[in-house]
């Protein structure tokens, strides 16, 4: 209970002031662009991307281009349309090769085996050998162009090696129908060793046609699809074999010259 007439004593004791804050370093962000490392950033990629764009631009520049232009393929149908009818006369194509000359070579057996007299058989070797002759005829005139018209040097090679090793391979053919010619018209002498012989150059002008053939087949394909298809061997050949690489035959009469100018060695 208080009593009156005393007050209660304030105390003396002085409260402790408030210090001022102390000065502090207010470091001010730089905008994102104005910063060294994002410029030096954005510079590279830049400068990266030029490089790029520069080194499509000259790869495009140099390398040939494997589409068939409208000329391109204009001219490609001009030389199916001239190698179509020479095939026709020949035989027929069977998957991915053809068939050549196919009822002469089956004659031929019957012939070896007695079937059909000297006179039949030397019939249809003399009609085999001018259909041999006439394809090649047209064949040696036939023109492939050049890369100056829109074709890729793909399918131009495709085109000249098509040409070159069917037309050296007709005339093996052709030299195959002379010597079975032959060999019915000597009176009184044994056509066996010539027949054989014949068989022999057969077997030599076979794989050189049908590589001309597989030739003639990707110059198809590319004028179905508008591009040049998968890249072929060279059209001038090094010496002593054809442009596919088949090497002469060794022992087979072949014509004076052989693709790419070379000589018959």
């Amino acid at each position: 209970m208080a009593i009156k007439g005393k007050r209660k004593r304030k105390s003396t004791a002085r409260k402790p002031r408030t210090s001022a804050p102390k000065p502090v370093v207010v470091h001010r962000k730089q905008p994102l662009l104005a910063r060294r490392v994002v410029q030096l950033t954005a510079l590279g990629v830049v400068a990266l991307v030029v490089g790029l764009l520069l080194g499509w631009g000259f790869g495009r520049e140099s390398a040939p281009s494997s589409k068939l232009s409208t000329a391109g393929k204009k001219q490609v149908e001009q030389f199916t349309q001239k190698i179509e009818p020479v095939l026709s006369t020949l035989g027929t194509p069977s998957g991915d090769s053809f068939n050549v000359l196919p009822d002469l070579f089956a004659a031929t057996g019957e012939f070896e085996g007695g079937k059909i007299s000297d006179s039949e058989f030397r019939k249809m070797a003399a009609a085999a050998l001018k259909q041999a002759q006439g394809a090649a005829d047209t064949l040696n005139g036939l023109d492939v162009g050049s890369s100056a018209s829109g074709l890729p040097e793909q399918t131009l090679a495709d085109m000249s090696n098509a040409r070159d090793e069917l037309l050296w391979s007709l005339r093996l053919y052709g030299e195959v129908a002379d010597m079975f010619v032959r060999a019915t018209s000597m009176a009184g002498k044994d056509p066996t060793a010539m027949v054989n012989k014949a068989l022999d150059v057969r077997a030599a002008a076979d794989p050189v046609f049908q590589a001309g053939f597989a030739s003639y087949q990707r110059v198809l394909a590319s004028a179905e699809t508008g591009s040049a298809e998968s890249p072929s061997t060279p059209a001038a050949p090094p010496g002593g074999q054809f442009p596919s690489g088949i090497p002469f035959p060794s022992g087979v009469p072949l014509p004076s010259t052989v693709p790419g100018g070379a000589q018959n060695p």
